[in-house]
This record gives C-alpha cells, structure tokens and sequence, in this order.
C-alpha cells in the first residue's frame, strides 16, 4: 500500500509539470521504456534495488545506458528519483501516470483473455460493446490462453465478466455436486 501511495504522490507532482511543458504521451512512453528494460535486465534489476550502490553510479549507469533512449526531462526525473532514492517505485510512478492520463481523457484499459486467436471483426465488436457499455474510450489488451477452452475473460478495471467454457463447466461441476 506504501508503495502505492508513494508512486501516485510522484505521478501527482510530475503529471502537471510534463502536460504543460512536453508531450505527455513521449513522457509516459520514456517511463515504459525504462520498466522494460529493468524487466528485461536482471542486472539492472539489481542496481535499482541495491541499497549498496551510489546514488551517482546508479545515476551514472542510467545516463550512460538511456542517453539515447529516452527525453532529458524523462532523465532528469529519473536522477531525481534515484537522487531521493526512489528509483524501485518507477514502474509504479509509470503505472499512476497512466492512470491519471487515462483518467483526464476518459480512457478505460480492458483485457480480453480468450482462448483463441479473434480475428479483427470480433475485435471491432467487442471494442464497440466496451465502448458503449462504458461510455469511455477503450484500449484492449487481448491476450491467448488455451486453458480457458473457449469463451472468453474480459477485464475492465476492477470488474471480471467470465465468459468461458472452464467456468461454464466450473458452474456446472458445482450445480451437480449440489443436487
């Protein structure tokens, strides 16, 4: 929860700073681009959540590796969260920049989990349904998994509607086991 906290509370004081002075979208992309590669990267990993390291190596091996890939106001920032020791909450400074991005614009993030490959008029349906359902803009992540039999799960914000064949037979297991 401390985690939370601390992310929104600098995704709050940033947030207002990036829209008036740069482009927010380049800004929230700099972010994703230093989360994949401390994803990507166990050594990095490891230098974010070292407590042994200096905060000037640490500084130091982030400009020397994302010189070129991100903005100077996106490496400012993240020399002053390494500077104040905050540089394990940067995924989660990320992930509450987005939220009060997708919030200001009325975008709502949904994941479809299916268990098959949907082709593009399925997609163009679904997205049509979120839509109005709603009444927010929709960004869907579709995502494969062959457990699920058939149907599908689809995820928007902190709702589940289960509509695959596992939960249908789940049910069904549990209808005939009452009787």
């Amino acid at each position: 929860m401390e985690n939370i906290k601390i992310s929104m509370r600098y995704a709050k004081a940033i947030y207002p700073v990036i829209k008036q002075n740069y482009d927010i979208k380049e800004f929230i992309k700099d972010l994703a681009t230093i989360v994949s590669l401390t994803k990507q990267s166990r050594e990095l990993k490891l230098l974010v959540d070292s407590p042994i390291i200096s905060h000037s190596k640490k500084v130091n091996i982030f400009i020397e590796l994302l010189k070129d890939r991100v903005s100077p106001l996106t490496m400012n920032f993240l020399v002053l969260l390494v500077g104040k020791g905050r540089e394990k909450y940067i995924e989660g400074i990320s992930r509450c920049i987005c939220l009060l991005y997708n919030k200001e614009n009325n975008i709502m993030e949904s994941q479809v989990v299916s268990a098959f490959e949907l082709d593009e008029n399925i997609k163009t349906r679904i997205e049509n349904i979120l839509k109005d359902a709603t009444k927010s803009n929709i960004v869907v992540d579709y995502i494969l998994n062959r457990k699920l039999i058939g149907g599908m799960l689809i995820k928007i914000g902190d709702k589940i509607y289960d509509i695959s064949i596992k939960n249908h037979l789940k049910e069904l297991r549990k209808s005939l086991i009452a009787t």
